[in-house]
């Protein structure tokens, strides 16, 4: 009994070790919010029964997918709530893993030097930025960072006559950029609210483009770049995610109406720009997914493609509007 208590105490001690972690009204109606989108994704899944008929390995697909999108999501909030080294070790994990993935696309899974030294470099970049630079200094150190890396390794991939690397250098600075801009929103002022607003556009968006568009999807959007997606995915995914962005900015983060819409609307440009733009990246080089991570998603890349370009979009808004 002793020990049950003890333990109680320290899951509750350390749910709420963040003073904007507690449970206030805030975050009770950002739970609602998200439990009211993922109920609105399967109303739509089972709907899919009614729509495509005799299609049931549509309609057991959706709910794979489905299933697994929970996961995708508490992959990145559960660690945000908690914030600090919890929310940077799971980032860092992520930029391991990126790292991997592009070697791979790459050809050069075997270099472990050149993939040992990239995660090494990447990582020290990130935790320079968070740990070591003043927060009004941060924009300018990840943006002189990441030039002044670029420069460097372009010079020596230049120097090696190893050109086609090139786009690999490009990924991997985003990546850098992406991380250092969550890690610092999560800093901020009701950061974990920020991080949510920031992923419920994102994967709402991301998600319902890719239910509308198995169940809707007649018109191709780019099928050069990316085969399977669709007008009608891509129209629909984006109304949903903006009304669920508007509504979030205006009553959860009380922000003015006009701004809530237009920053939720270039999040959803951006992460749109980047599913098309890693797409784009994998095509070049004959490939459909990166090196799986979860069957039917692709690797960790194609998991969180768009967040890696909303992440930047969404940071310098914030700064540029001073709600930091």
């Amino acid at each position: 009994m002793c020990h049950s208590s003890y333990c109680i105490t320290f899951i509750l001690n350390l749910l709420t070790q963040e003073p904007d972690n507690k449970l206030s009204p805030e975050l009770l109606y950002t739970g609602l919010f998200v439990l009211l989108i993922f109920i609105a994704g399967a109303l739509v899944i089972f709907s899919s029964a009614y729509i495509k008929k005799n299609n049931t390995k549509l309609f057991l697909d959706l709910w794979r997918l489905y299933g697994i999108e929970v996961f995708i999501v508490a992959a990145v909030l559960i660690p945000a709530y908690f914030s600090g080294p919890v929310f940077l070790a799971v980032l860092l994990l992520f930029n391991f893993r990126a790292h991997v993935e592009i070697a791979c696309l790459h050809g050069y899974p075997h270099r472990i030097f050149i993939i040992t030294a990239g995660i090494l470099l990447s990582s020290i970049l990130v935790i320079s930025g968070i740990y070591a630079v003043p927060d009004d200094m941060t924009f300018e150190f990840i943006a002189f960072s990441s030039v002044l890396t670029g420069a460097l390794i372009s010079l020596y991939l230049v120097s090696t006559r190893n050109q086609r690397y090139m786009p690999a250098l490009l990924s991997i600075i985003i990546i850098i950029v992406s991380i250092n801009c969550l890690l610092h929103i999560r800093d901020m002022h009701k950061g974990f609210l920020l991080i949510i607003f920031l992923y419920l556009v994102t994967e709402t968006n991301d998600s319902f483009a890719l239910v509308f568009g198995k169940l809707f999807g007649k018109r191709k959007l780019c099928p050069e770049i990316s085969p399977d997606k669709t007008w009608e995915g891509m129209i629909n995914g984006a109304l949903i995610a903006f009304l669920a962005g508007l509504a979030y900015g205006y009553y959860i983060l009380h922000l003015n109406i006009l701004f809530s819409g237009m920053i939720t609307a270039m999040i959803i440009v951006s992460a749109i720009f980047g599913d098309l733009l890693t797409s784009l990246y994998k095509r070049t080089y004959k490939c459909k997914d990166f090196k799986t991570l979860i069957e039917g998603h692709g690797g960790i890349m194609d998991i969180y493609d768009s967040l890696l370009i909303s992440a930047i979009t969404f940071y310098i808004l914030i700064r540029l509007a001073g709600l930091s």
